[in-house]
């Protein structure tokens, strides 16, 4: 039937490495929906005007805030790059391009979240 083809679409893979990065990519969904609603609050709502520089910079005094920003950033590039892994698994590819790929979006996923966190930290002050 057409329906148990759409629920063996949606399940895990067999591997453990597949079963987590699905999880993951469910979990990363769920935290991205209250973390955007509220830096979209926080930045277009809660600013009487268009936010300066200075008002942005002292939003990043509060540690939270910087927590919050690493969370949202590094479940944005998670949930992204597993997405594009997940398409582009979907054409099959060989073993080695499956590697390359595993390795590829792993390394720009930690190249993404690590820059972000550096303008963090440089907006917070504390690297020049």
């Amino acid at each position: 039937m057409a329906s148990e083809a759409v629920i063996e679409r949606f399940k895990p893979k067999d591997s453990a490495d597949g079963s987590l990065n699905w999880f993951l990519q469910r979990i990363s969904g769920v935290m991205i929906l209250p973390l955007l609603g509220i830096h979209l609050i926080i930045i277009h709502f809660l600013t009487e005007n268009q936010a300066s520089a200075d008002e942005t910079i002292k939003r990043f005094e509060d540690l939270w805030y910087i927590i919050f920003d690493f969370l949202l950033i590094s479940s944005l590039t998670y949930h992204a790059l597993n997405g594009i892994g997940t398409i582009l698994y979907d054409f099959n590819p060989s073993k080695k391009n499956e590697v390359r790929i595993r390795y590829g979006l792993t390394i720009l996923g930690v190249i993404t979240v690590v820059w972000g966190v550096i303008i963090l930290l440089v907006i917070q002050g504390k690297v020049d």
